[in-house]
């Protein structure tokens, strides 16, 4: 599936295959942000993935220790996700 802005160039670099495909969106699509727009859609591992993570935080959050844990976990998920932009 490709967004309206996705178009195929008539002149394919043979060298670079990969190059005949272009998305230009003006902004970069996050890994959690394309999880969101396939849970709204209803895909069965986009539900499957966010209702674990919503448990897991609910589990997480129960004790000091493991708030503090999921805590830096996100801060460093966050952090790691920068920098892949």
């Amino acid at each position: 599936m490709y967004d309206a802005s996705t178009f195929m160039s008539e002149n394919m670099d043979t060298e670079d295959p990969h190059s005949a495909l272009h998305a230009d969106t003006g902004d970069e699509m996050t890994e959690d942000d394309a999880l969101d727009v396939l849970f709204q859609e209803g895909d069965e591992d986009a539900v499957l993935i966010t209702d674990f993570e919503v448990a897991a935080s609910e589990v997480l959050q129960n004790g000091e220790e493991l708030a503090n844990a999921f805590n830096a976990y996100t801060e460093a998920r966050k952090r790691w996700n920068d920098k892949v932009k």
